[in-house]
């Protein structure tokens, strides 16, 4: 499964005309600044993020034609479609075991004898209302019928965002914080990974065993204790609520889960022997790191894939990589 084409109406600076751009196996678009670069990365994120909020539209998602004010607008409407092609049902085989099965029933063939595509359209309708954004109507559907044919109101089926999950982009934008991605927080790249891992419950029970008598140990310093006993004490004069009664320091979570939370990456260099953080490096070396961990994610779900296919009962995460990943690096 790959994709082919992307095509836009009125999304940005593309007008009510089509815009068709052809993708081959690696795309780079190069052009002037305001030409459409982005835009064309940016629509592929609005149908198959991770992120919830990186699928959100706005206002500023629909194009303003040149002799408009944007006060003058009332409405306007906008849809981007990414068109896929199944190569592998050219040749006999299991290659397309993954990805074939979740779309089958809205694939679309042009002839007889020609390779299956599939289109996912996402439309959406925006109107003046009484807030600043305005209103925001938007679905994904599966178009149903052939490129070259009229799209009419049965040939859209309302695609399911679980198996939109099955197609997924990462989008690396110009100014590339990798900071932002080490942190186990929800759409991030250390979240993927590390909230899927399957904790063995010995590995639980070890580490909770070894958080409780780190935080143990801490408390035994003299000016710990001074500070911990005032916090409670304090907390009493001020909260009657019987749930919340006692408040005490904690070093660590009680948990794998609250302690994974906490993961970093740490440079070592051989000479000084002292650490360094990601925020400590120049923004050269930060924007590297940031496509090394693209590239540290797709290998561990390669592994991921290999597990799956050979030993599924026992495998090291708890989640099935996407069927396809398209990666979208700005300022390559």
């Amino acid at each position: 499964m790959r994709l082919t084409k992307i095509k836009l109406s009125n999304f940005r600076c593309f007008g009510p005309e089509e815009q068709t751009i052809l993708i081959d196996n690696l795309t780079a678009f190069i052009g002037n600044n305001s030409a459409g670069k982005t835009a064309a990365l940016s629509d592929l994120n609005r149908m198959f993020s991770e992120n919830n909020n990186d699928r959100l539209l706005h206002r500023s998602d629909f194009h303003l034609p040149k002799e408009k004010k944007p006060e003058e607008m009332e409405a306007q409407s906008l849809y981007v479609e990414a068109v896929f092609q199944f190569d592998e049902l050219k040749a006999a085989g299991q290659d397309g075991e993954y990805s074939i099965p979740y779309f089958f029933q809205h694939m679309v063939v042009e002839n007889p004898g020609e390779v299956p595509y599939l289109r996912i359209r996402l439309s959406a309708t925006w109107k003046k209302s009484s807030t600043l954004e305005g209103s925001i109507d938007s679905q994904i559907c599966y178009i149903t019928c052939p490129e070259s044919e009229e799209i009419l109101e049965d040939h859209y089926v309302r695609a399911q965002r679980h198996d939109l999950d099955k197609i997924r982009v990462i989008y690396v934008p110009a100014v590339r914080d990798p900071s932002k991605q080490l942190k186990n927080a929800s759409g991030s790249l250390m979240y993927q990974i590390m909230n899927s891992i399957n904790w063995s419950d010995e590995t639980k029970d070890h580490i909770k065993t070894k958080i409780q008598a780190l935080n143990a140990q801490l408390g035994q310093e003299k000016g710990v204790s001074i500070f911990g006993t005032s916090i409670a004490k304090q907390w009493k004069e001020y909260d009657s609520d019987n749930r919340y009664s006692t408040a005490s320091l904690r070093f660590s979570g009680t948990d794998i889960e609250t302690s994974i939370r906490r993961t970093e990456v740490v440079f070592e260099p051989t000479v000084t022997g002292k650490e360094y953080t990601i925020d400590q490096m120049g923004d050269g070396l930060r924007s590297l790191f940031y496509i090394s961990l693209v590239d540290s994610v797709l290998d561990v779900e390669e592994q991921m894939r290999k597990e799956i296919e050979s030993d599924p009962e026992n495998t090291s995460f708890n989640r099935k990589p996407p069927i396809l990943t398209i990666v979208a690096l700005e300022e390559p």
